[in-house]
Formats: C-alpha cells, sequence, structure tokens
C-alpha cells in the first residue's frame, strides 16, 4: 500500500508596530495666554512649544486645535453671556490656512506640524500660529468674551498618529464700549462726519416743519441729552423777539429747554445705526418781527449702562 502524505506549510506573517523614537513629548503654550481688546490690532501670533527625548531617534508629530464651544472652524467665537464674536485660528500670518481638530484635517496645511530631530536627551521646537478677531462689527455688547481652546499633540503623521499629550488656553477679548451719532436729512445714512445740520424754514409759518434722523450707533446702551441756547425758541438775531418750536423723536414731544435728557436706549444698536426720526414744528409766529431767528441744539451721548 502507498501512502501519501501532504505537507502543508503554514507561513505566518507578524506585523508589528514599530517603536515611538520620541520619548516623554511634551507641549506648554510659550506666551500668556492670548488677549485682544477693541482699542487695539484684532491679531496676533502665538507659538506652542513641542518637547522630547529623541535619543532613540527622530519622529513627526503635528498639533490639532479643536473649535472650543463653536461646533467647526467656521463657528468659532468668544462668548459673553449670550453673545458671540467670531474669531478664527491661522496656521500662517497671512490667514490663510484655517488651524482644525485632528479628525476634520486631511492635511499639514491645517494643523501645525513638526518633526524633532533624532539624538538628543532634550529638544524643543516652536511652531507659530496666528489669531484673528472679526472686527467687521464692533458694535456688538461691550463686555469681556472668552473663549477655551484645546490644543492636542499627536505623535506621528496627520491620518496615522496616537494622541500624546493636550493642553488647554484661554482667550480673552475686551470689546470697549463705544457710542456715536451722526445727525442727517430724512433717509440718510449714518455719517460720523454728520455731526452739525441745518433746518431752513423759508417763508417761516405758524405749524411749519422740517424733519432729519438721528442715527445712533451704541454697544451699552446710550443716553442722548439735549441743550437749546435760547430754551427751546428761536431767537430774533437783531431783536428781542422770540418764538417757540416743538421738537418730536421718533413722535414723542421731548424737552429742549437748555440741558434735558431725550432718548433713553438699552443694549446694542444695529450695526447700521439706530434710526431716530426728528420733527421740528414753528410755534405761533403772529406779531412777530420779520426777519432771521435761530436757535442751536446741542445733543450728547453717553453710556447707559
Amino acid at each position: 500500500m502507498r501512502v501519501i502524505i501532504w505537507t502543508v506549510f503554514l507561513g505566518l506573517i507578524l506585523k508589528v508596530g514599530s517603536a515611538q523614537a520620541c520619548q516623554g513629548m511634551t507641549l506648554h503654550l510659550s506666551q500668556p495666554a492670548p488677549y485682544f481688546s477693541s482699542e487695539g490690532t484684532n491679531s496676533g501670533t502665538f507659538s506652542v512649544v513641542v518637547a522630547g527625548n529623541t535619543t532613540a531617534g527622530a519622529c513627526d508629530y503635528f498639533l490639532a486645535f479643536d473649535y472650543g464651544s463653536g461646533s467647526s472652524f467656521s463657528t468659532r467665537a468668544l462668548r459673553l453671556s449670550g453673545e458671540s464674536w467670531p474669531y478664527q485660528l491661522y496656521k500662517d500670518a497671512g490667514s490663510l490656512y484655517v488651524l482644525k481638530r485632528a479628525a476634520d484635517a486631511s492635511s499639514c496645511s491645517e494643523v501645525l506640524c513638526g518633526n524633532l530631530a533624532s539624538g538628543s536627551h532634550y529638544i524643543s521646537q516652536s511652531l507659530p500660529y496666528s489669531m484673528v478677531i472679526d472686527y467687521s462689527n464692533l458694535w456688538r455688547r461691550a463686555g469681556r468674551y472668552t473663549e477655551t481652546v484645546r490644543v492636542t499633540l499627536y505623535q506621528g503623521t496627520v491620518g496615522s498618529a496616537s494622541e500624546v499629550a493636550s493642553v488647554y488656553k484661554t482667550i480673552s477679548f475686551d470689546s470697549q464700549k463705544k457710542y456715536d451719532l451722526s445727525l442727517v436729512p430724512t433717509g440718510g445714512g449714518f455719517d460720523l462726519n454728520a455731526r452739525d445740520h441745518v433746518m431752513n424754514f423759508p417763508g417761516m409759518s405758524t405749524g411749519m416743519s422740517r424733519s432729519a434722523d438721528l442715527i445712533l450707533k451704541y454697544n451699552s446702551g446710550a443716553k442722548i441729552f439735549a441743550e437749546s441756547t435760547n430754551g427751546g425758541r428761536l431767537r430774533h438775531v437783531s431783536q428781542p423777539d422770540l418764538i417757540s418750536y416743538e421738537m418730536r423723536v421718533n413722535g414723542v414731544l421731548v424737552p429742549i429747554t437748555y440741558w434735558s435728557q431725550i432718548l433713553s436706549k438699552n443694549g446694542t444698536s444695529p450695526a447700521s445705526g439706530d434710526v431716530n426720526p426728528v420733527v421740528v414744528t414753528i410755534g405761533d409766529i403772529t406779531g412777530k418781527k420779520k426777519g432771521q431767528y435761530k436757535d442751536t441744539i446741542r445733543l450728547t451721548i453717553q453710556s447707559n449702562e
């Protein structure tokens, strides 16, 4: 009898991950927590320092930045109660490459990549990044806005790395109190240079009216005061005659006898300004001398909060 024996060889291939070359990797922020003010510049450059022991060899790494309380990189914002102030983190000073969290990054253009060279018991590397506060609307609510961002160090390359350590940084931004006013023809837009407005009453008669728009900008409420040179009356330029008149703001008769508060606003104005129609109506001119009459009303704006 002939016995045939089949011998089967099984090849077993074991894949063993290579040991990480860097040991004891750490990271820290190299400057105090980022701080900005609406009265200063809206951008700055900061850096994160990565260090490690590379006696066993060099290693690649990268730093990823999360979105704080935002849901994505496009909704990054500093917070003040229910208010928000947009900002962004960039890899470069030119604000071209937005920094993202590791899960959303596909290349080194979206995180900070680096390499620690081999052969050192302690080697460190500083990686810069930029921050920009959105100054497109400086009329958001006044106060201190803050946000906490997690910066995470990964050993390896984008898409193939392990988390090593992380730090948290707090960003602060002070929106200073601001207020301004503009007096323009009815229907006109806010004009920072429009501080004077003349109402002419040619052929003046009883009940004649003229209008304008008082446009206010404020981020912490506002109080408006009016001060009339002649106590709310038109005075003849060369005679003692006086003519009374009324001033209404938003349809409401306001006092203008010398120094009086005529408006009170809370919160913040629209970025384009809060429009308040002003109407001045001439009183009874019966028996008044002909000629030129005038009065000057000075408007002052103050914070209301």
